[in-house]
């Protein structure tokens, strides 16, 4: 008795054949996509060598590992007509601080001790360890 032949090297084509693929449904997907389509960060994940890219900030920069400074997008306005500025980030990240839903926003937001305005009308934030997720300076 000896093994089979092995069928693989024939059938791997490199093209997808019907019915062998995978079919998978993340129910939360489609609505990653609206929120990501309607609510905005600071940055956002992107499909580049970084991995994320400004969205309500323009630039930032850092500290070290420690202090970040982000110069925030002029002229933005939320819904209501209000603007937004660094007092609505400081009292976004605060909110979301207190109010912990488990997500992964939560356990970043955990790492800041404390959000800073700073004159210029950035957004900062200073964090415990060195390894917080928030961007480098490029």
């Amino acid at each position: 008795m000896g093994l089979a032949t092995d069928p693989a090297p024939g059938e791997v084509t490199g093209k997808f054949r019907q019915g062998s693929h995978v079919k998978l449904f993340l129910p939360n997907l489609p609505y990653l996509a609206i929120s990501h389509a309607i609510n905005a960060s600071l940055v956002r994940p992107a499909n580049n060598d970084d991995g994320w890219q400004y969205d309500l900030a323009v630039d930032h920069r850092s500290d070290g590992d420690r202090i970040w400074e982000f110069r925030l997008r002029q002229g933005v306005r939320f819904q209501d007509g209000t603007p937004f500025d660094a007092d609505s980030v400081i009292l976004n990240m605060a909110y979301f601080k207190k109010q912990p839903d488990g997500s992964q926003r939560h356990r970043t937001l955990h790492l800041i001790d404390e959000q800073l305005r700073v004159p210029r009308d950035p957004a900062g934030g200073r964090s415990r360890p060195a390894s917080a997720p928030i961007p480098r300076s490029r």
